[in-house]
């Protein structure tokens, strides 16, 4: 291995690939990803994010661009020799071998010892609560004991970096929940660098400490959690990551502020370099929308439809105007279908850009 990039654990430069029926799978992603650091990449299908993934491993070869692990350049090194632990969606379990001859298989082809196997794979197994599933088969398992596997399994051979594809789709809702607990609970006491691809935007707000929002080959925005859904960097990211009130208008001044007309409402304006008659889209969320108080309406609205979820109830209104906006309202509201009720927004909440953005 040759070459010097920066101390990050894992940095892609300029990393493009573009495959022979011309889709452009990764166009021209940099990328860095520190050492411990989980970062989730998010996207719609066919974004990128599996490609991008398949480049760190080793398992796709990038057109252009360079990949360092530690600094080192990896690009021209084999999956094999990058030493990467992979984690599937499909488990991929020898179904002839046993749980913990599954998960020492990776050490047995390094020859590794028998003792130091037995050793490293039944601490593993103690960690994620499948020591008494050690002499059983992939068919005697759950789902979620197999994606357990699998995960001691990539664990064991001590990588330097963990990639997770889709690993916890084909579960049910519970247990994905708390699989996303254990697995982030592990690799933060392993202190594993780990890329975790996934199309969920809850299960990446969820586990990564970063997240990377993917589209069209280019990564739109990388940043914390809280900045993804409160500061999208674009209409599409403030879309894909929760559920989005977006309404675009016109700003207009009054008393010296700012305000944009939507139609339906008139909002106080966050900071813009824009001025009075120009055009301005204004992003807030579901839980931002409340019932007026007195002198405090911002729109009127009817509401269409209702959904109880236990902590709130999600309401959808229509404005005067036709527009639809969704409001989490507190579970205990007593509101009613075809109803109109009065609307404020949390001034505070909203965001906005200038201009439309992809």
């Amino acid at each position: 291995m040759t070459g010097r990039g920066t101390d990050s654990k894992i940095r892609l430069e300029n990393v493009s690939k573009r495959f022979r029926d011309g889709t452009v799978a990764v166009d021209n992603v940099s990328l860095d990803i520190q050492a411990g650091e989980l970062l989730a990449i998010v996207g719609p299908s066919g974004c990128g994010k599996t490609t991008t993934l398949r480049i760190v491993s080793g398992l796709e070869r990038a057109d252009t661009g360079r990949v360092y692990f530690d600094g080192v350049d990896v690009t021209d090194v084999p999956a094999e020799k990058r030493n990467v632990g992979v984690v599937f969606q499909s488990y991929a379990l020898f179904p002839n071998m046993t749980v913990v001859e599954n998960i020492e298989y990776g050490l047995r082809i390094r020859r590794v010892p028998p003792a130091q196997r037995r050793e490293r794979a039944g601490q593993l197994m103690e960690m994620l609560k499948i020591a008494g599933l050690a002499h059983r088969r992939p068919s005697q398992l759950s789902g979620g004991q197999q994606q357990r596997v699998a995960l001691a399994r990539a664990l064991v051979i001590e990588p330097a970096v963990l990639l997770l594809d889709e690993p916890l789709t084909a579960l049910d809702a519970k247990l994905r929940d708390e699989l996303r607990v254990e697995l982030q609970r592990v690799l933060k006491r392993l202190g594993i660098t780990a890329l975790y691809v996934t199309h969920d935007q809850a299960e990446a707000m969820c586990i990564g400490d970063r997240i990377a929002v993917m589209n069209q080959g280019r990564m739109v925005q990388i940043d914390v959690p809280t900045n993804i859904y409160r500061r999208p960097a674009t209409a599409f990211v403030a879309g894909f990551i929760g559920t989005t009130n977006m309404a675009r208008g016109h700003l207009a001044a009054e008393g010296g502020r700012l305000y944009v007309d939507v139609g339906y409402a008139r909002f106080p304006v966050p900071s813009t370099t824009k001025g009075p008659g120009e055009e301005l889209t204004v992003l807030f969320r579901p839980e931002d929308v409340s019932l007026a108080a007195p002198g405090q309406e911002h729109f009127r609205g009817r509401i269409e439809n209702i959904f109880f979820l236990g902590d709130k109830v999600r309401v959808f209104v229509r404005t005067f105007t036709g527009e639809e906006v969704i409001a989490d309202l507190p579970s205990e509201s007593r509101v009613e279908r075809s109803t109109d009720y009065p609307f404020q927004v949390d001034a505070a909440k909203l965001y906005s850009w200038a201009e439309e953005t992809a």
